[in-house]
């Protein structure tokens, strides 16, 4: 399994990924969020620069009641992807930056509740972390070659999910969890147990902890981590402080 590095990600859009934006549309709400974000100058900034002249208003309401929020969201998260790639902001949006991050997030959308942006938020991560790691050079004892290859979730992840009889709130966190898992144990035998729970109907938390005392000590201290990594990239405070619902 590959060490996942802490990338620093843009604060504001990372929060904004993880609400629950199923009742977007609604003015109120939308306001509501961003009442909570309280954006910074400098993001406040580029929105305007990047989204004024679509819609010749000022305001991130006007940008978003104009674009809708998926649109606005795409659009954002490829100027970030530019900044990552270039050291400078880019002209206009390039949504083909996304492209990729909207594939890998239809292909979990029957995973996850709708109206969420985790799984955009996950493939977004992985995508800078990729970037990150290409252009630093950390972690030497990883090869460089063969790396965007490895930075895709494995086809099983998406096999074992399929086992799942309820769509995850936190999909981030159950793909990377299974990733890690399915890598350090096999597939057969993840199957094996997830199969087993199925049949036993076992608690969610039984079967985590299953997998968990299967790993070795350098094993579990990777998956540690990993996952405080992920944590402090999207700039969640859930895995230090809370239980997750996964």
């Amino acid at each position: 399994m590959i060490k996942l590095p802490n990338v620093y990600l843009p604060p504001e859009f990372s929060k904004l990924l993880q609400f629950n934006l199923h009742q977007f549309d609604k003015m109120d709400s939308l306001e509501s969020i961003y009442d909570k974000i309280d954006l910074s100058m400098h993001t406040k900034l580029i929105i305007e620069k990047f989204f004024q002249h679509i819609t010749g208003k000022k305001g991130v309401h006007n940008f978003l009641r104009y674009l809708g929020w998926m649109n606005f969201r795409d659009r954002l998260g490829s100027v970030y992807i530019y900044f990552m790639l270039y050291d400078r902001y880019p002209e206009v949006t390039d949504t083909e930056l996304v492209r990729d991050i909207l594939d890998l997030e239809t292909r979990l959308a029957k995973f996850t509740v709708d109206g969420h942006s985790r799984s955009f938020l996950l493939f977004f991560y992985l995508k800078m972390a990729r970037i990150y790691i290409l252009k630093n050079k950390v972690f030497e004892d990883n090869k460089i070659e063969g790396l965007t290859e490895f930075f895709k979730v494995p086809d099983n992840v998406y096999k074992l999910l399929e086992y799942s009889e309820l769509k995850n709130w936190y999909i981030d966190w159950m793909v990377l969890i299974l990733w890690h898992f399915q890598s350090y144990l096999g597939m057969d035998k993840v199957k094996e147990f997830i199969e087993q729970h199925c049949r036993e109907k076992k608690k969610v938390i039984n079967i985590y902890g299953q997998f968990y005392n299967e790993l070795t000590i350098e094993q579990k201290s990777e998956f540690a981590l990993n996952m405080l990594a992920y944590g402090q990239s999207i700039g969640s405070k859930d895995i230090f402080c809370e239980s997750l619902r996964v």
